[in-house]
C-alpha cells in the first residue's frame, strides 16, 4: 500500500515448523519505500528523527535476528559537512561505534556532503537480535558536523536544486527481513 510517497509492503513464510528447519531462512520482509521529500532545520548538536522511515516488523520467534539494510539518500544546504545517521530499536540506539577521548558522539553510518547542491546515500546494513515476538520499529536518527543550524534534506540536495532536466530527486528505502535461529 502507498500513501504521501511512503509505500509499505510485506512477504511472510508461515510454513516453516519444526526446531532448526527455519536455521537461517529468511521467514518474511517488510519494506519501506520512500519517494517524497522531506527537510528539516537542525542546530548544532540537535536531532532530527523523520517517521517517513520507520518500519515494523513482528518476528515469530524470539531467536529470530532481523537483518535490516537501509539506503537512504540525503543533502544538506552548507557544503563540506558530515550527515550521521543513527539506527534505534523502538527507543534504544543499536549499532552504534564507540565512544573515545573527546568523541562521544556514537553514530551508525555517514555521507560527506562535498556541495551543498548534491544528494548522497546513506548505506546501513546490521543484524540484529531483537529477542521478542511482539511488533518492533526500527528507525533512524541524523545528525550533522555544522556548528550552527542547518536544513537536512530527505531525497534531495540541499540549495541550488532548480527545476531543471539536470537535477533529480532521489527516494530511500528500509527492508527488515526476519531470519530464523
Amino acid at each position: 500500500f502507498s500513501t504521501g510517497g511512503v509505500e509499505r509492503m510485506q512477504i511472510t513464510n508461515s510454513g516453516v515448523t519444526g526446531t532448526g528447519i527455519g536455521a537461517g531462512k529468511i521467514l518474511q520482509v517488510v519494506q519501506t519505500h520512500y519517494s517524497s521529500r522531506v527537510s528539516a532545520s537542525i542546530a548544532s548538536g540537535g536531532e532530527w528523527a523523520p517517521s517517513q522511515l520507520n518500519t515494523a516488523i513482528t518476528p515469530s520467534a524470539t531467536t529470530s535476528k532481523v537483518l535490516i539494510t537501509a539506503k537512504v539518500a540525503v543533502g544538506c544546504d552548507v557544503s563540506q559537512r558530515l550527515i550521521f545517521m543513527s539506527c534505534y530499536r523502538d527507543s534504544t540506539q543499536i549499532a552504534l561505534g564507540d565512544a573515545s577521548g573527546n568523541n562521544i558522539i556514537r553514530m551508525s553510518s555517514s555521507a560527506y556532503m562535498h556541495f551543498d547542491n548534491t544528494v548522497s546515500d546513506i548505506i546501513f546494513q546490521f543484524l540484529d537480535t531483537p529477542s521478542t515476538t511482539s511488533s518492533t520499529t526500527y528507525s533512524f536518527r541524523f545528525l550533522h558536523s555544522q556548528t550552527a543550524t542547518m536544513n537536512l534534506y530527505i531525497n534531495r540536495g540541499g540549495s541550488g536544486v532548480a527545476d531543471r532536466v539536470q537535477d533529480a530527486y532521489l527516494s530511500s528505502n528500509v527492508i527488515l527481513q526476519e531470519v530464523g535461529a
